[in-house]
């Protein structure tokens, strides 16, 4: 998870009942600079992965839509918070962890390998 560091994403949905095609979804993820954040549940250190997408929805549950969405993710734990944007900047989505009892570090260079 280097700074910078970008894959590509290409998966499908099928409904497992039907066998229809449920939707396809595209998209860039990249790495973003180590950002602390402070959140409902404290401050953590965390790595941002920022994902542009396209989704084509073939069930009509959603609708086509494109955007991004931004991971925040910290060292042991996970995505911690996300924000999903559309396209012509319409918040679509923002979650984030409300609490959190145990040992978490707000800088990474405390992070050590064993």
């Amino acid at each position: 998870m280097l700074e910078g560091a970008t894959w590509d994403i290409d998966y499908s949905s099928v409904d497992s009942t039907t066998g229809s095609a449920q939707w396809d979804v595209t998209g860039t993820a990249t790495v973003l600079a180590v950002d602390n954040i402070e959140i409902a549940a404290g401050i953590f250190a965390t790595v941002p992965v920022k994902v542009s997408y396209q989704i084509i929805d073939y069930s009509s549950m959603f609708g086509d839509r494109s955007g991004t969405v931004t991971w925040y993710i910290a060292p042991g734990l996970g995505v911690i918070s996300s924000i999903d944007t559309l396209e012509d900047g319409t918040l679509s989505e923002s979650r984030e962890l409300t609490s959190y009892d145990g040992f978490y570090v707000t800088d990474p260079a405390d992070i050590t390998s064993r």
